[in-house]
């Protein structure tokens, strides 16, 4: 089993997930962590319109005028003159921001593209499990208190202005109703972790930014066509951690003990420790097996939690909803059926934004 640790391909480390060893010490699999170049040291490209501007300013801010000249600049040489490729928050919230990584060869079209499309890959047959936290965003939230700008109005208009049709050329009138409107899928939401009433956006924004950044993709990703797809949503709101079921929650539960775990920062307790150790420890083991069992025979498997289901063909549903008191197979989508539809759809380029008579909708 091979973990690829993730942060945007602008930054993280291996360092820090040593629990992964539960995974070979207890499901006889060998476990191979490993470390990547990142932001400009890795994905560093000049060629497709979005990176071009990057590139070119990346060039000019280290005097050169060619990519042979950056090679032989020092590390911090480069670092410092291509910093947009070390901003991790304007690559969250700029529109056209990105590491596109169309190389032609490992990624010839977008993410979405073949996923939208329903076209074969070429490792079409092999199974798959993906899945998400249900509050995703919160982690991303928390950090614009300390100057970052992973806010989530940011994240849903970036979203709107590169994937709605007619966004981008409508009005700021026409705009913020656009918004609103989408915002309206989310009028239930509701936040109750202790760090929720300190952020500077609805939990419906934050929510609606959760499933823009993670949701959407594993969505798309559970209906490709294939092998068997096994699809998961890690549900641990009542855990006690301070930001609830977020991102970086699940990584706790390798530990053998979950609720002693230690994720990011010390300051904040993202896992509830020594809150319900029982059942934290009971849902790690059943993590541990479903994941080593899946690396075994393709079919995950667990002695202490239900029978894992893949999706129904062409649908995302069912999917496991990991809990601490009873995991179940869940038919419904997070976080509703209709919003997951829509969201699916904008992704691929399939709504267009209809104005009238100052009113706002979608045509699909």
């Amino acid at each position: 089993m091979v973990f690829i640790h993730g942060g945007g391909l602008i930054l993280g480390s291996k360092n820090g997930f040593e629990d992964l060893h539960n995974l070979a010490k207890e499901g006889d699999v060998v476990v191979v962590a490993i470390n990547y170049r990142l932001n400009v040291f890795g994905f560093y490209a000049s060629a497709d319109p979005v990176a071009k501007t990057i590139g070119q300013k990346c060039l000019a801010a280290a005097g050169c005028n060619s990519t042979s000249c950056l090679r032989t600049l020092t590390i911090q040489e480069l670092s410092s003159s291509c910093n947009d490729y070390n901003l991790a928050d304007e690559f969250v919230s700029d529109v056209g921001k990105y590491f596109t990584g169309f190389d032609g060869e490992v990624l010839p079209k977008s993410i979405f593209e073949p996923l939208c499309n329903k076209e074969l890959a070429a490792n079409f047959h092999v199974p798959i499990i993906v899945g998400s936290t249900p509050n995703e965003w919160r982690y991303f939230q928390n950090k614009v208190a300390s100057g970052y700008r992973f806010n989530a109005h940011f994240q849903a208009t970036r979203f709107l202005a590169e994937h709605l049709r007619g966004f981008a050329e409508a009005g700021s009138a026409m705009q913020s109703c656009a918004q609103q409107r989408l915002l309206g899928q989310y009028s239930g939401s509701e936040a109750e972790c202790p760090l929720c009433s300190t952020f500077n956006a609805s939990p419906g924004m934050v929510q609606l930014a959760g499933d823009i950044a993670f949701t959407v993709g594993v969505h798309l990703q559970a209906q490709a066509l294939g092998g068997a797809r096994y699809r998961y949503l890690f549900d641990v709101e009542d855990g006690g951690g301070v930001m609830g079921a977020t991102h970086t929650s699940d990584v706790a539960y390798f530990s053998a003990e979950p609720a002693a775990a230690k994720i990011g920062k010390a300051s904040l307790d993202i896992v509830g420790a020594g809150l319900r150790v029982e059942e934290k420890t009971h849902l790690g083991r059943s993590l541990r097996q479903y994941w080593t069992s899946f690396a075994h025979t393709g079919v995950p498997t667990s002695s202490s939690g239900p029978a894992w289901m893949p999706v129904e063909h062409g649908r995302s549903v069912p999917m496991l909803q990991m809990r601490l008191d009873d995991s179940t197979m869940r038919t419904k989508e997070w976080y509703s059926d209709a919003t997951t539809d829509l969201l699916g759809h904008m992704a691929c380029g399939r709504v267009r934004l209809a104005t009238r008579l100052g009113r706002c909708g979608w045509m699909i």
